[in-house]
């Protein structure tokens, strides 16, 4: 189910792992030990992702790979 907020999709977990290419239990463990992630929010005890944000912050961290 697409949650929306101000007319922008929010991510879950499950969707922020896919666009990372990577598993749930690695974003939880990298958010347990401090890495840095996208920027997230919270509704209720639901963490959620803004899609721009993610799209940002892949953006910016391919700029950074190719530095």
């Amino acid at each position: 189910m697409d949650i929306f907020r101000n007319g922008e999709r929010l991510l879950t977990i499950q969707d922020l792992a896919q666009r990372m290419q990577v598993s749930t239990s690695t974003l939880y463990r990298w958010r347990s030990e401090g890495t840095p992630l996208p920027p997230s929010i919270r509704i209720g005890k639901s963490i959620r992702w803004r899609e721009s944000d993610v799209a940002q912050w892949i953006a910016d961290k391919n700029v950074e790979v190719a530095a």
